[in-house]
């Protein structure tokens, strides 16, 4: 820890003569005060507000010499020039100079006036009536040929109530004039630019972020792939990134009894506090052990009394009972973290015996150049201190950690840090980053056989591991009357992986027919489909069975999900309703047999269950009626094969472990089950404050375990989450500037699948990690062993594992 050089004398004397306590303290230095920095004196006479201010006011920073930023790593099919140009300007300027910048790159102005804008829409389109028909004065318009067709496209910017254009459209030209093609929403745009480079079009916008105080630079393609998901694709975002200064200590009241325990404990968690509040989390200090879990309203994260606003009602999930005060008597309060029922404003609320509103139970420090954006309660040597993490509003790169302690209607301070945070480098990445201050660090790979232990051939290995065990074809088991011509067709498409390249278009996209030719022709016989059209997208498919025509309509919700799929049959030139079916999951395929067309339908690989876990269900669409058919998926056996070793003495001791473990492992609840954690040697027995200082740099939902896993006589905790049949891991270790995350190089992750199992075994005195991942699209498993010493990686070993399935077909139920 640092202390400030400068205190001015005036401050001194002001701070002294303030003060009705004793003011003949002696005045020392901090224990932690390094040898070779100048001792000069920390006031130790009690402090009050104003002086506080006035200290907070004098501080002087120098910042470190700052390297020059190394080139961007990845260009995101953006020209390298620009996206090189714009790294470098962003870094010696902001955002907001790089909007000015590109405005002037256009050789012409694109905007259109208000008037030229409304003369070209059409007003027949429900869509573009309603969305312009009501106010037009929020508006900035644009036309330009982004596509290169010849024919100009108009976007449109919509400002949102704050005065920032948030919203973008764009509108298409069809036979009635212009209308809108879709739309896309941007947070808190500061500038915009919209811009031509190299024949192609671009928008790009200075965002600010509230939580953080600082300004960002995205930039998009501006096409029509901007405006068909939700999720914007074609980006890249450019993100000033920073590192925490060594903290200053500005104040130390050296006459309380327990202002060393204070500062042992700040000098812990405070780069941990800084690192949250940029991760737009809340730090946690005791409180979170008297979580209020009783409410008046069950069921309910909001009260339901009527208050004059919403910011007023209740977060009854983060509501906390305890004597802040140290009276003796507990205090109501909540905690909301950033973001959280109020946009990016951490806020702590206070409430009487009766849930009502009342005044605060401690007093805080109030300053017009800083912001409370943080606190929490620690128990000290038996008394409450109340901590509070200050934000200065210009910049939001300076931070004061004040601690104080609240005795009835009196407060005193105890200490004060201030934390700068200094800027290193402009990150290139496609969709921004989640946090501009980093606590990771890589393990590196020191195997020099990388290639034998992750294969680059590893998916032709699979398949021919899978022909060995599963066999050349596939046979149904049929226990029910399935015609053999049919289950023999079931087979085939099982065999031939037709049933797992399943998608949202039913494979039926060489029968697509257009919408708007089908509504012009039929649109008059489709009244019961369009009331029950949810919204989003719908798809009509033409089919012939026999002699008739039948039209199939897809209509998807606006989650994005299959909707209903509607049937009518044509007849005399007219459409008459069959039916309707809700397909069950997103993924199917249409099936022509016999005269007779069913749907066969499959779980997301992605998001539930293993291939070669879930069931196939078969029905039959046309016509109407039958038995549903279920053709599960049983794993009989799962066969091991070693396709690395690095032959190493440890060997045969890893192997047998393994050979032990075998048939746990492979039981299908750590394959399935959403909390089925594999555990080895690692305990999720923690001590209680390196827990709270761990779910405040995460989240405090996460389970973490202890254990030394990369064997340099330290522990590590881990956090093991499963999530749609996937883990999420996090690796942490506490160091002097608070907590460093571990992560593994993405060689691994990126070639051997989706990570399911993560586990630590010690053997012959070393901890060896165990990673288990599972290959969606030829259903194995990889398991990689590796033994992790310091900060570097070697493998040990490599297995596929692959499961031997039987196919089963029965009736199954509606």
């Amino acid at each position: 820890m640092r202390f400030i050089p400068i205190i001015s004398l005036s401050i001194l004397i002001l701070l002294l003569t303030a003060c009705s306590a004793d003011t003949g303290s002696s005045v020392t230095p901090s224990a932690s005060l390094s040898q070779d920095q100048p001792h000069q004196d920390i006031l130790a006479s009690p402090l009050t507000d104003s002086g506080l201010s006035l200290l907070v006011k004098d501080f002087t920073y120098t910042p470190k010499p700052q390297a020059d930023p190394g080139p961007a790593e990845n260009f995101f099919g953006f020209p390298i020039e620009l996206v090189s140009d714009l790294k470098d300007r962003m870094y010696r300027e902001d955002a907001d100079s790089c909007i000015r910048y590109l405005n002037h790159l256009n050789d012409r102005d694109y905007r259109i006036t208000h008037d030229e804008f409304f003369s070209l829409l059409d007003m027949t389109d429900e869509t573009t009536k309603y969305m312009f028909n009501a106010d037009r004065s929020g508006y900035v318009f644009y036309g330009c040929d982004t596509d290169n067709d010849g024919m100009d496209e108009l976007i449109a910017f919509e400002k949102d109530g704050r005065g920032t254009s948030s919203y973008i459209y764009m509108l298409t030209k069809g036979e009635e004039g212009y209308a809108i093609l879709n739309s896309n929403y941007l947070d808190d745009v500061r500038l915009f630019s919209l811009f031509q480079y190299e024949n192609a079009f671009y928008y790009a916008a200075s965002c600010y972020d509230d939580s953080t105080g600082t300004v960002n630079l995205q930039m998009f393609m501006l096409n029509r792939n901007f405006f068909k998901l939700s999720n914007i694709v074609d980006s890249i975002c450019f993100n000033r990134t920073f590192d925490i200064s060594e903290p200053d200590l500005l104040y130390c009241n050296e006459n309380h009894p327990d202002i060393r325990l204070v500062q042992d404990y700040l000098e812990d968690i405070i780069y941990d506090v800084i690192y949250a509040n940029r991760a737009k989390e809340t730090f946690h200090g005791d409180e979170w052990a008297f979580l209020n879990k009783e409410r008046p309203f069950l069921n309910e994260d909001t009260d339901d009394w009527n208050h004059d606003t919403e910011d007023q009602a209740i977060d009854w999930s983060r509501m906390y009972i305890m004597d802040i005060n140290n009276d003796g008597n507990d205090e109501i309060f909540t905690k909301s973290p950033p973001g959280y029922q109020q946009p990016f404003a951490h806020r702590v609320n206070w409430y009487g015996g009766d849930f009502r509103p009342c005044p605060a139970s401690v007093e805080e420090w109030a300053d017009e150049d800083y912001r409370s954006v943080d606190m929490w309660f620690k128990n000290i040597n038996g008394k409450i201190i109340t901590f509070t993490l200050y934000q200065e509003i210009q910049s939001g790169l300076q931070y004061l950690i004040d601690a104080r302690i609240q005795e009835r209607d009196g407060h005193t301070i105890l200490m004060d840090y201030m934390v700068v945070l200094e800027p290193t480098d402009i990150r290139v990445t496609e969709f921004g980053i989640g946090t501009d201050v980093s606590i990771y660090k890589p393990l590196i790979y020191q195997d020099p056989d990388l290639d034998k232990a992750f294969p680059y051939n590893l998916p032709d290995l699979a398949e021919v591991f899978l022909l060995k065990v599963q066999g050349p074809s596939v046979t149904i088991e049929n226990n029910c009357d399935i015609p053999d011509d049919f289950t023999e067709i079931l087979e085939g498409l099982l065999t031939d992986g037709s049933l797992d390249d399943l998608d949202s278009e039913l494979g039926m996209d060489p029968y697509r027919m257009n919408e708007k030719t089908f509504q012009s022709r039929y649109g008059a016989y489709t009244g019961y489909a369009e009331r029950t059209l949810e919204g989003g997208t719908q798809s009509v498919y033409q089919i012939t069975l026999g002699n008739t025509d039948y039209f199939l309509l897809l209509q998807y919700n606006a989650a994005g999900k299959v909707g209903d799929l509607h049937i009518y049959q044509k007849a005399a030139g007219r459409l008459t309703y069959v039916s309707t079916y809700q397909p069950t999951h997103l993924w199917a395929k249409v099936i022509e047999y016999s005269g007779k067309l069913y749907i066969a339908q499959r779980p997301s690989p992605w998001y539930e269950h293993p291939r070669y876990l879930d069931s196939t269900r078969i029905h039959q669409l046309i016509p109407e009626g039958g038995q549903d058919i279920l053709i599960d998926a049983v794993p009989e056996t799962f066969q091991w094969q070693k396709i690395y070793d690095d032959q190493a003495y440890y060997g045969p001791a890893v192997t047998g472990y393994l050979e032990g473990i075998k048939t746990e492992l492979m039981d299908l609840s750590y394959l399935t089950k959403e909390d089925a954690i594999y555990l080895g040697d690692e305990t999720p027995e923690i001590d209680q404050d390196k827990l709270l200082r761990l779910g405040s740099v995460t989240s405090p939902y996460d389970t973490f375990y202890k254990i030394d896993f990369n064997n340099d006589q330290k522990d590590e905790y881990i956090s093991k989450e499963k999530s749609y049949n996937s883990i999420y891991t996090g690796i942490y270790e506490f160091t002097h500037k608070g907590i460093a995350g571990l992560g593994y190089d993405g060689k691994a992750g990126g070639t051997l699948g989706r990570p399911v199992q993560l586990w630590f075994k010690e053997i012959e005195g070393k901890v060896f990690t165990f990673r288990l991942f599972y290959d969606e699209e030829l259903y194995y498993y990889i398991l990689n062993v590796s033994l992790i010493e310091g900060t570097g990686i070697t493998q040990v070993q490599t297995y596929m594992i692959v499961p031997k399935v039987d196919y089963i077909a029965s009736y199954g139920c509606d």
